[in-house]
């Protein structure tokens, strides 16, 4: 009777409560899952595998906005239909690594260079440096009535406290290397055409490395498109920079 008695006591539910995450509003939850997918991609996913509430939230727009792409080659090779698929989605919900990247794929590699300046353009105003530099660059080599847009995208990366241009080089040529580049930039003269280059000219020469502290700003941007010239490819003609307005 008494063992009876003891094993219904066992069989009696305890009432549930909810967890202290299950009680946090939604935008919180969403926000601290855009930090830990912008740390790593790999967090995210163990993430949604040990919550309900994780793998609901983390398909919000945000959170793959947000999702560090660091450990995905540039170049999409045959992958899992899963990665194919995440890789997609972090496009259309405006990544702005996953912009630049199809950017730089559609531009120098597959010659659609239209679409590729579209991506890169969008990745430029959601606040990707590396976009902002290339299309610096891109705009540079493309006629006079961009040159004022491409002296401001340079010049806001020179001026920042953050990134050197000389950064945004080396990772643009480091992407470069793993891709088959098609179309390579081919100004037919400089751009800016300092009247004074030689008397600026290093003693050294143009060092390609670090040419941040360059004073004169026609040599310094000269010297940009000179260094992303890269020797892989054919030169193809321009194509009309739909979307892009030049500046007066």
């Amino acid at each position: 009777m008494a063992r009876s008695q003891a094993m219904k006591r066992r069989r009696v539910k305890r009432p549930r409560f909810h967890s202290a995450i299950a009680l946090l509003p939604n935008e919180l939850v969403i926000q601290v899952l855009g930090r830990v997918a912008a740390a790593s991609h790999t967090d995210l996913f163990n993430a949604k595998l040990s919550c309900k509430l994780f793998h609901e939230v983390s398909d919000d727009t945000y959170v793959y906005q947000q999702v560090s792409l660091e450990r995905f080659p540039v170049v999409p090779w045959p992958t899992s239909e899963q990665a194919s698929s995440f890789f997609e989605k972090c496009k259309e919900c405006g990544n702005p690594e996953a912009l630049y990247r199809q950017g730089l794929i559609e531009y120098f590699d597959h010659m659609r260079l239209e679409l590729g300046l579209q991506c890169i353009k969008r990745a430029a105003n959601l606040g990707h440096v590396e976009a902002s530099y290339i299309l610096g660059i891109i705009l540079l080599c493309s006629g006079e009535e961009f040159r004022q847009q491409a002296i401001q995208l340079l010049d806001s990366i020179r001026n920042s406290r953050v990134t050197k241009v000389g950064e945004c080089r080396k990772k643009l040529k480091a992407t470069l290397r793993g891709m088959w580049v098609m179309n390579k930039l081919n100004p037919k003269q400089k751009p800016m055409e300092c009247k004074m280059r030689d008397q600026h000219k290093r003693t050294k020469g143009w060092s390609t490395e670090d040419d941040d502290d360059l004073h004169c700003q026609a040599c310094g941007f000269d010297c940009e498109v000179g260094a992303s010239y890269f020797g892989m490819g054919k030169p193809v003609a321009q194509t009309p920079l739909t979307g892009l307005t030049a500046s007066p």
